[in-house]
């Protein structure tokens, strides 16, 4: 089982892999010289919730730099790029009908594949939990990231709007939705933000998933209900 440490806004990274920030994947060693590679679930902040992974084959060979996966997000549509040149041993099949868990759950049932280098320095190019901390907690500050449970269809940024007034917001947002569908509200409050919310909920009948304040920003997640 892998010891996942807490960075930063409910962001967790396993201590044991080995990180590529730049190209936004992690890659746990296991035995044989097998690595399980995934995507970083900081991803959700710019990329949005994952539509569509498409994941090569096994006994498809990749070279550095070259497509692992193709994705598609309601932000994003690319790659994910291999690190190292490696042959892809197994890909999760999982995500060709659960594509989300990439990001919701990306060091369990997310993970993309499992895959071995075939030449040069292969994992030695990746950097350890250690050194890339910081700029993992910088990244996630800066960028306002919050690692919720799930990941919302859509956010509702509220910011310079306190946190009643914008559960006004969410109200007429959320009915654009489907039923069953999460979003995401950012706005100002306090420490009666959250007794506020669970007020909404209960006139409302829409579901709280998750809240999170950190300082006067405060982060809900709100499932629709019928």
């Amino acid at each position: 089982m892998m010891v996942l440490e807490e960075v930063a806004n409910r962001c967790k990274f396993p201590r044991e892999a080995l990180y590529d920030l730049q190209r936004l994947t992690w890659y746990v060693p296991e035995e044989g010289g097998v690595l399980r590679v995934g995507i970083l679930p900081i991803t959700v902040k710019g990329w949005g919730k994952m539509r569509r992974i498409e994941v090569k084959r096994a006994g498809t060979v990749v070279e550095r730099d070259r497509s692992l996966a193709f994705v598609e997000a309601q932000r994003f549509v690319g790659h994910v790029k291999a690190s190292f040149a490696c042959r892809v041993v197994e890909a999760n099949d999982l995500l060709s009908s659960e594509p989300h868990a990439s990001q919701a759950d990306p060091y369990g049932r997310g993970w993309i594949a499992r895959v071995e280098p075939v030449e040069g320095d292969g994992p030695a190019t990746l950097m350890g939990f250690e050194e890339v901390r910081e700029e993992l907690e910088r990244t996630i500050r800066e960028r306002g990231i919050v690692c919720f449970r799930e990941v919302p269809e859509v956010t509702v940024a509220a910011l310079g709007v306190e946190c009643s007034m914008a559960l006004m917001v969410l109200k007429d947002q959320i009915e654009q939705v489907p039923v069953g569908a999460v979003i995401q509200l950012v706005a100002e409050g306090d420490e009666s933000s959250e007794m506020e919310v669970m007020r909404w909920s209960r006139i409302t009948g829409h579901e709280v998933v998750e809240f999170f304040r950190e300082g006067r920003i405060v982060h809900v997640l709100v499932r629709r209900k019928g």
